[in-house]
């Protein structure tokens, strides 16, 4: 069994210890009750979202934008748990976007232009595809016959 230390202590010794430990530990957890979640702009001027994250984890604040504060998870862990969506869908266009200061999810029709922005290649049209496969086509075709023919002479 441990041995209590007396409350009454001389200055200089383990009592002083103790007070710096609670205050270091008070301050670690302070800092989890009361995180502030931050919000990355990196593209110039759009208000995309394009990174979260809680000032519990982050040493430098340069760049990055308050844009909520408040307690738990949905705010410690920002990342996964702050907005109901993720920060990108799968065509890589941004679920949200800043306006004003207020985190707002980006409308269908904005991920839809987004999403035909990423697009650097023209997406062929229905005759060009055609007109491919019936050439890929014709070169199995022949393939085939040149195949037979070694298989079957």
């Amino acid at each position: 069994m441990f041995n209590k230390m007396p409350d009454d202590v001389p200055s200089g010794s383990t009592k002083g210890v103790r007070e710096e430990r609670r205050e270091a530990e008070a301050g670690a957890l302070q800092k989890f009750i009361d995180p502030i979640l931050l919000c990355r702009n990196v593209m110039d001027k759009s208000g995309y979202i394009t990174a979260i994250n809680s000032s519990a984890f982050l040493s430098d604040l340069t760049g990055w934008t308050e844009i909520d504060c408040g307690t738990g998870d949905k705010y410690h862990h920002a990342q996964g748990n702050y907005f109901p969506l993720p920060l990108m869908t799968s065509g890589g266009a941004y679920h949200y976007k800043l306006v004003e200061g207020i985190p707002m999810e980006c409308t269908p029709e904005e991920i839809a232009e987004q999403e035909a922005a990423n697009h650097t290649e023209p997406v062929p049209s229905q005759e060009e595809r055609i007109k491919a496969l019936e050439g890929q086509n014709e070169m199995l075709v022949q393939c085939i016959l040149e195949m037979s023919e070694i298989v079957y002479v």
